[in-house]
């Protein structure tokens, strides 16, 4: 086709009539398959009142805000991992540091890894920790510890403050 024929075709009212609405078409598929690329809707949950929130102060804890997160601590390696009920006491650069084995399952005592079933208790704030294995032994005992937000990301836990972390992937 030569450049007189392009020109008499593009110019052509027939033409026009199909290739402008079908080139929107196309664009307009283009747009909406890359503007929703998300897999379901984003998880929410309830809202925590703005006068219980001051900027650079702490954010109240709560059950929503702790299941499925992970505790990191500040000056160790010792991580929390909650579920909704479960939890999963660990430290990756070895066993727990003595004060956070004492502090879980008493005095003189060490550990690797320590699960068991959590509870939060808001308005004692306390963790509650039951029905625990420590190294694969059953601990015989219920224990509370001291929680409290330390601002927006972190939680005074026991004898550590802690990073509150959401998990990297959302569970199908």
């Amino acid at each position: 086709m030569t450049p007189n024929e392009m020109h008499d075709a593009i110019h052509n009212p027939d033409f026009s009539r199909i290739a402008v609405p079908l080139t929107l078409t196309v664009l307009l598929g283009i747009l909406v398959t890359f503007s929703g690329c998300r897999k379901g809707p984003m998880p929410t949950g309830p809202k925590v009142p703005d006068e219980m929130i001051l900027i650079g102060g702490d954010v109240p804890l709560s059950d929503w805000r702790l299941q499925g997160a992970q505790l990191q601590a500040i000056r160790s390696g010792t991580t929390w991992d909650l579920t909704n009920a479960r939890f999963t006491l660990a430290n990756r650069d070895g066993p727990l540091p003595a004060d956070i084995a004492a502090s879980v399952l008493g005095p003189g005592t060490t550990a690797n890894r320590v699960v068991g079933d959590w509870r939060f208790d808001g308005q004692a704030g306390v963790m509650i920790l039951s029905n625990m294995e420590s190294d694969g032994r059953k601990v015989d005992a219920t224990v509370s510890l001291p929680i409290h937000p330390a601002g927006a990301v972190r939680a005074d836990f026991g004898t550590e403050q802690y990073n509150i972390m959401r998990p990297a992937r959302v569970p199908d």
